[in-house]
């Protein structure tokens, strides 16, 4: 399965290579792109100089956590100015610990438009964006060719 790198379809000097005259289908390929889900990493938990904690999840918001030699699932509790901890043990949370989201539940046979975008070859996803309103101007060897470009280069 080939997942597609949105940071470098996103990126300006990329696309207009391909495109001199953006029109609102390109807008509209934009935000598809943009609708695509990041890959999720591990945060680590960041505090300010008075401790306060700068990076977190939302409250009440599963997450899995890692002290550096365990990973566990957790859930993160925000009390405002009370502070936040991890409820799974009433952990404290510290220097050195991270996070990450957990990912979205299976879908099974429920697959969206992205899903099967994700899933193209670089060969079919020319196809796809070559019919797609207002890029049709271009021909597949040109989408194909735009597709392959490496580091973003110029304009």
């Amino acid at each position: 399965m080939r997942l597609i790198d949105a940071d470098k379809l996103r990126n300006g000097e990329t696309l207009c290579k391909v495109f001199s005259n953006p029109t609102d289908e390109f807008y509209g390929m934009l935000q598809l792109i943009d609708a695509q889900p990041t890959a999720t990493c591990w945060e680590p938990f960041l505090f300010d100089k008075d401790g306060t904690l700068m990076n977190c999840p939302e409250d009440e918001q599963r997450i899995f956590v890692c002290d550096g030699k365990q990973v566990w699932c957790d859930l993160f509790i925000n009390e405002g100015e009370d502070g936040c901890w991890l409820d799974g043990a009433s952990e404290e949370i510290i220097e050195g610990m991270a996070w990450m989201p957990m990912p979205e539940p299976y879908k099974g046979d429920k697959y969206t438009t992205a899903d099967n975008i994700r899933s193209m070859t670089d060969e079919q996803l020319a196809e796809f964006l070559k019919s797609y309103p207002g890029l049709n101007h271009l021909s597949y060897k040109e989408v194909l060719n735009w597709l392959k470009i490496e580091g973003g280069g110029g304009c």
